[in-house]
């Protein structure tokens, strides 16, 4: 080291070594991804990775001894699990972020909580899988380990899991401790550097896989497939109605499929409402949000609060983990033919993702297809601002079809 001209020398520093980075301390990058991997249960060695430690700023004068103290940057939560069936997922929410992508300024005095992070994007939701699943007993805890973003959380948080390939989840609340969430900081949240143990049973009462949309408290089944977490059933949210002649690729429509009217309880009662679900023009299924391709979308759009609308790179996550779009289809639709016409080719619904056919609303202004096709929005606009792309399943084959649509059609699930 040269220290030159009797001078004190400030020093940063920061782990791990990032060789790409060639900027200087006050916006070195840092990454908290939000889809985690343990290789196996009571296996910590992926913390290695996600960890991230800053040192404290210190001015040393000329000559003297370089002792940084490297502080933590995230916090973590060892999960305990008891209970039965096959383990494959732990997951957390809350209402603020528990995962981000940014910059951090080393030259800050480290809070005793957490650190200033700038984030260029956050998510609220962290989701740890086990590469090989474990087998769960009621008398010995397995251990899953997550890394998450200290700072403020809500008293009321979300824990899910995924047995035998299904997903459930809890809400608990309470001020200080959260199911085993020892709270450090005056209001309720993580400390940086703090190692949180949560105990989970499988057998405890509260577990669920249904949530009640608070508009309407119209209910929902969901479940996991893949990493993502997706409805099983058609979104019937429905605010205002109109009938089929009444169209916009501005401002936002709903239908219900072969009603004609504007009255939305006469609107409810239609089979086509109860069996399909509500069509959206694409600024109703966005509410009017700017298009997003991120992955997450972050647009919550007309989905219930703590859903959004996914992305076009969100469908390709899903339509990939299921094979490819040449046999997802089939994967993705309900069985038989109660709603679906003949032959429903290739359907086995070995997602749970339950694909109904709802048809949509044409160019001209009238209802079709319903029982023939399916189609889903994505937040992302397509080669224009009249069109965005989507998805759709078809009766007579077991594919998923991706193309752009004008805004004026589709349904969301």
């Amino acid at each position: 080291m040269y220290w030159g001209n009797n001078e004190s020398h400030n020093f940063y520093a920061y782990y791990p070594y990032n060789s790409a980075y060639a900027g200087n301390q006050t916006a070195v990058p840092i990454s908290l991804p939000w889809a985690q991997t343990q290789s196996a249960a009571g296996n910590s060695d992926h913390l290695g990775s996600l960890d991230f430690m800053v040192a404290t700023p210190l001015t040393v004068a000329n000559g003297g001894a370089v002792d940084l103290t490297f502080n933590h940057l995230f916090s973590m939560i060892e999960f305990q699990v008891v209970g039965s069936g096959t383990l494959t997922q732990v997951s957390l929410s809350g209402a603020y972020p528990l995962a981000c992508e940014g910059t951090i300024d080393l030259t800050q005095d480290p809070d005793p909580n957490f650190y200033n992070i700038t984030t260029s994007g956050t998510t609220k939701n962290v989701t740890v899988t086990l590469s090989t699943p474990v087998t769960l007993n009621s008398t010995e805890p397995v251990s899953v380990y997550m890394m998450v973003l200290p700072g403020i959380q809500d008293p009321i948080m979300k824990i899910a899991i995924t047995t035998d390939g299904v997903w459930k989840e809890m809400e608990k609340e309470t001020l200080y401790v959260l199911h085993g969430f020892t709270r450090v900081l005056y209001e309720p949240g993580f400390a940086r550097g703090k190692k949180y143990v949560v105990s989970l049973d499988t057998a405890d009462e509260g577990w669920s896989n249904e949530f009640t949309d608070s508009r309407d408290e119209a209910a929902y089944n969901y479940r996991m497939i893949g990493t993502q977490v997706w409805m099983t059933e058609n979104l019937a949210y429905l605010p205002t109605v109109v009938p089929s002649d009444i169209g916009s690729d501005a401002a936002p429509r709903y239908y219900v499929y072969s009603y004609e009217g504007d009255n939305i309880n006469t609107a409810k009662m239609y089979n086509e409402y109860i069996f399909y679900g509500v069509l959206y023009n694409w600024p109703a299924a966005m509410d009017l949000s700017t298009s997003s391709s991120a992955n997450p979308s972050g647009v919550q759009g007309a989905c219930p609060e703590g859903w959004h609308l996914p992305s076009d790179a969100e469908w390709t996550t899903l339509t990939t983990y299921l094979g490819g779009e040449f046999v997802a289809g089939g994967k993705m639709k309900e069985t038989g033919t109660t709603h679906w016409n003949d032959p429903n080719s290739g359907a086995t619904n070995e997602s749970g993702f339950s694909g109904r056919p709802g048809g949509f609303r044409s160019y001209s202004g009238s209802f079709i297809e319903i029982g023939n096709y399916g189609y889903w929005w994505s937040s992302t606009e397509g080669t224009s601002n009249t069109n965005a792309w989507r998805r759709y399943l078809c009766y007579n084959n077991g594919q998923v079809d991706r193309l752009y649509s004008s805004n004026t059609i589709q349904s969301i699930e």
